[in-house]
């Protein structure tokens, strides 16, 4: 979530550092691999945790120093329901509501593949697909059924920032750079808590290690804002 408890103190509360994830799991200090984004049951995901960089690529079926980045995204979709707790939106104050999103960003190669790395309040995720399609219906909140009367609209899938420019070490960038940060970094021991340690965090750091200075992103702190801020 991209950081309103930062802002708004104890009105996420109900998410706080230990917070449950997916089914009411707490953080796993893991990363979820999909290797085929269509596929996202616990059967065709791989775990890996702090530590197994080598067992990762020994295991990935890709050549992922070959998947050069010809592109990126850093995207914004709605947030779930089920993450607003016993929220009400009056004590969120008007203006706010372009703060309740979920953040992540996604690499498209030459080969044509679309890689996409994201964290859930259980788990660094990275999913693959040649079908990009794929790629955000893994990240979809869109608010649906009882979900969508409890929140007002919050709008549809948005993009901040495009990137055709992504480095390492001053090369094009591949995915396994990426893949490597996250390890190098610490990504999956560092715990989720909404103010600091969220996608937003997650998506920030990734999109500003990997871009040029003037493509960098960052939160917005002020009300009013429009759907491109977040």
């Amino acid at each position: 979530m991209a950081g309103l408890g930062s802002i708004l103190g104890a009105t996420f509360s109900s998410t706080s550092s230990s917070s449950p994830g997916k089914e009411g799991k707490d953080w796993q200090n893991k990363l979820y691999w999909y290797p085929n984004a269509a596929h996202t049951d616990n059967e065709d995901m791989y775990m890996f945790e702090q530590g197994q960089e080598d067992l990762f690529f020994r295991q990935c079926m890709y050549n992922l120093s070959e998947e050069k980045i010809k592109s990126m995204i850093f995207y914004k979709t709605p947030l779930a329901p089920e993450h607003f707790g016993k929220l009400i939106m009056v004590p969120l104050g008007v203006g706010w509501t372009y703060k309740l999103c979920h953040l992540y960003v996604v690499a498209e190669t030459d080969f044509g593949k679309f890689f996409c790395f994201a964290k859930s309040c259980e788990s660094i995720e990275v999913y693959c697909s040649g079908n990009e399609e794929n790629i955000h219906a893994s990240q979809d909140q869109t608010p649906d059924g009882e979900g969508a009367r409890m929140i007002p609209v919050l709008g549809k899938l948005t993009v901040i920032e495009r990137s055709t420019r992504a480095r390492a070490r001053g090369n094009r960038a591949s995915v396994a750079d990426i893949v490597k940060w996250i390890f190098n970094t610490r990504q999956l021991v560092l715990g989720y808590n909404t103010a600091d340690r969220n996608c937003k965090d997650f998506a920030v750091d990734l999109w500003n290690f990997f871009t040029p200075e003037n493509e960098h992103v960052s939160p917005s702190y002020m009300p009013f804002l429009g759907e491109t801020h977040f």
